[in-house]
């Protein structure tokens, strides 16, 4: 199957002349350069998670800029050694596993990983049956869909209720996401395209910030882009084969997160522009009911629940989004790499002369939902459309040669700024002393601890929601005794869904003599703690940039 439309494989010198030796010395110099400008410039990153303001105001820029120079002139001198020499290179998917697991020293950084854990541990505890007939009633669900909770339920299942096995299965999503980015770049432009668009897929460091966390985004992101591409498959090859295969993935998607329904129905229009016809109409039908069709009783059974969630989306989620902003500068030249987005407009423009309306799509798909949506972490499903057509796009600049010397260098771009900046900033965040406090309670030799959440001073967080993320990292029982109140808070507040967390049931329990007490609270934890109990151990460490804060004190009983 190919649909290339007569274009050649690699699209050898378009790029005036120029060899990979000029480029990759380009590069050397460009990419330390680039990282001084915009630490110039780093008032304009206005991302609310990892903002170039706070990242480097404990490093700085110069270890930064000597790791970027160091890195990319290694990228360079070892694309020059001839391929027989290099032996075999590893595979995408090997590469891909090994970029995620080195993120794995990353804390959960966004309280809302508790609430994905709340719902996970009960698929672990009570089983999978019992999970898809409490979901929504006697599980909290807020606006999140079944699919992603249940997947990590599983994992934690499986793997002991460790937060290693989460880690394990949002790596393997992640690098095959890469894989599934680079196989439909080689349908649309040619291999010339597909080891460029995977490695430009790696290179994002907003993205690595999200591999470790346990939320659904990266799970949402395989399954889109895994639809884009059995979808492409379906509808242009002369079979029905894989619209079974595309139908699941689709409705796998929807299943996921409800940002990807809208965003489905606008990217599968890609595979139409390809090529429509009256087998590919049938095809693109069928994909979409059978879908549908595998949701329906799901949807039928818990009608009432997503008619709730999906009006808390229009009048509490939607709205929020003017509200909870993020410009375009800082997603197109902070948090992915610049070049990308030029390469991603550059590439629809020349479509559009080539007629590939295609590549157009997936080029124009992401840049108009930024400038809609205006938070990348929602636009994180997409990404995989704007390296796409980056890709497209640097193919028709260079050779192939030129375009994975390319990709090679975005990748060690999007490394160091995340190793150099992000994962220090991120490991100094108040939220880390859970992890830090579980260590040290798995040392301990009690089974169980009690936990005691204090109110937040600063913010209009619930304390409660900490609890899950502690429970995470911790192999001892957690029991809380206190009565987690709902209440209602500012309709607009980012975390309103912590006062409508109710307290899981496996956290009931009483209390023994020699149970160790843990304090979470948005201040220092007090000495001495609950009932004159001495302090064993303080967690303070904590960033001020964020107002939701959790300290910890762990208490020893009293003999």
């Amino acid at each position: 199957m190919s649909f290339n439309s007569g274009a050649s494989d690699t699209r050898r010198s378009r790029g005036g002349g120029l060899r990979p030796a000029e480029f990759g010395l380009a590069a050397v110099f460009g990419l330390p350069t680039l990282c001084a400008l915009l630490y110039i410039l780093r008032r304009c990153d206005d991302n609310t998670l990892v903002s170039w303001r706070w990242a480097f105001a404990a490093t700085g820029i110069g270890p930064v800029m000597t790791a970027m120079a160091l890195t990319a002139g290694t990228v360079v001198l070892w694309a020059r050694v001839p391929p027989v020499a290099r032996r075999r290179q590893p595979g995408l998917f090997l590469l891909a596993l090994a970029v995620g697991a080195a993120t794995w020293s990353e804390p959960e950084v966004m309280i809302d990983a508790g609430r994905y854990f709340m719902q996970a541990k009960f698929v672990s505890t009570n089983g999978v049956w019992f999970f898809l007939r409490e979901w929504g009633r006697g599980i909290s669900a807020w606006t999140d869909l079944p699919l992603v909770p249940l997947i990590h339920g599983m994992a934690l299942r499986l793997g002991g209720e460790q937060r290693a096995a989460v880690l394990l299965v949002n790596t393997v999503l992640f690098a095959a996401t890469a894989v599934l980015t680079a196989r439909t770049a080689a349908m649309i432009g040619g291999r010339g395209c597909r080891t460029a668009a995977g490695l430009f897929f790696l290179s994002s460091p907003y993205l690595l910030t999200q591999v470790p966390l346990m939320l659904v985004d990266v799970a949402a992101m395989f399954f889109l882009t895994l639809a884009l591409w059995s979808c492409f498959r379906a509808m242009l090859s002369d079979g029905w084969a894989m619209v079974p295969v595309a139908a699941v993935s689709l409705a796998a998607a929807w299943a996921a997160k409800y940002s990807l329904w809208p965003m489905s129905a606008v990217l599968l229009a890609a595979p139409a522009a390809a090529g429509m016809s009256r087998a590919t109409a049938r095809r693109s039908a069928a994909i979409v009911l059978a879908a549908a069709l595998l949701l329906l009783p799901l949807a039928w059974a818990r009608r009432d629940v997503l008619a709730g969630q999906l009006h808390l989306l229009f009048s509490y989620q939607g709205p929020a989004l003017g509200r909870w902003r993020e410009g375009p500068v800082s997603t197109f030249v902070f948090q992915i790499p610049p070049w990308i987005a030029a390469l991603a407009a550059y590439g629809a423009v020349a479509a559009a002369r080539q007629k590939r309306w295609e590549v157009v799509w997936l080029g124009l798909l992401f840049l108009g939902v930024a400038v809609f949506v205006q938070r990348i972490r929602y636009l994180l499903p997409l990404l995989p459309c704007l390296c796409l057509a980056a890709a497209w796009g640097m193919s028709r600049l260079a050779d192939a040669g030129i375009c994975r010397l390319a990709g090679w260098l975005g990748l060690a771009y999007g490394l160091v700024i995340y190793h150099g900046a992000y994962l220090p900033f991120l490991e100094g965040v108040s939220l880390d002393n859970l992890r830090r406090a579980g260590r040290y309670l798995n040392g301990l030799e009690s089974t169980a601890v009690e936990v005691v959440a204090l109110p937040q001073p600063h913010s209009g967080g619930s304390t409660f929601a900490a609890v899950m993320l502690l429970d995470l990292y911790t192999d001892k029982q957690v029991i809380s005794r206190q009565h987690w109140p709902t209440r209602p808070v500012d309709t607009r507040h980012p975390l309103r869904f912590t006062w409508s967390l109710s307290k899981p049931r496996y956290y009931t329990g009483g209390r023994a003599a020699d149970m160790p007490v843990v304090v979470i609270s948005g201040r220092m934890p007090p000495d001495p703690g609950p009932a004159g109990m001495p302090l064993a151990r303080r967690f303070i460490e904590r960033r001020r940039v964020f107002r939701y804060k959790t300290l910890v004190g762990v208490y020893r009983p009293v003999r």
